[in-house]
């Protein structure tokens, strides 16, 4: 939470520059996004590939920090707290000079909860097809 914290107080130009360092380093490997789509394509995916890839993590720590506790459905405890905090990261960048709190922000975002969810309950599936075989 941290991480997004400070990523998100940063400034427009700041958190452009971080954007267009990875599309650069991704030239250097041969991964020369920026080309085929354009430096402004290559930057907005770029950007919405860390959202996504940031609230994935989020949501994939808490469910197992919430995986230890006995409470029930704990799969819904992560996903809340994840999209709430993506929620008050978009109204902190409100006050963040050129930076925008945008609601489709949010939804990108909760991507990275609803791939989170899919993999668990593929890893769910998998272990109880093992579990209970079919005859």
């Amino acid at each position: 939470m941290g991480l997004i914290f400070f990523f998100s107080s940063q400034n427009g130009t700041a958190s452009d520059s971080n954007s267009y360092f990875l599309i650069n380093l991704l030239g250097k490997i041969g991964v020369n996004i920026s080309s085929s789509m354009g430096i402004s394509v290559a930057n907005f995916i770029v950007r919405k590939t860390a959202h996504v890839t940031e609230y994935f993590i989020l949501f994939m720590l808490l469910y197992f920090g919430f995986k230890r506790t006995y409470l029930k459905n704990i799969i819904i405890y992560p996903a809340i707290i994840t999209i709430l905090y993506s929620i008050s990261d978009e109204f902190h960048q409100l006050f963040i000079e050129g930076r925008s709190g945008r609601i489709k922000d949010v939804f990108i975002d909760s991507i990275g909860v609803l791939i989170g969810l899919l993999i668990i309950g593929i890893k769910n599936k998998v272990k109880e097809q093992k579990t209970y075989p079919r005859a």
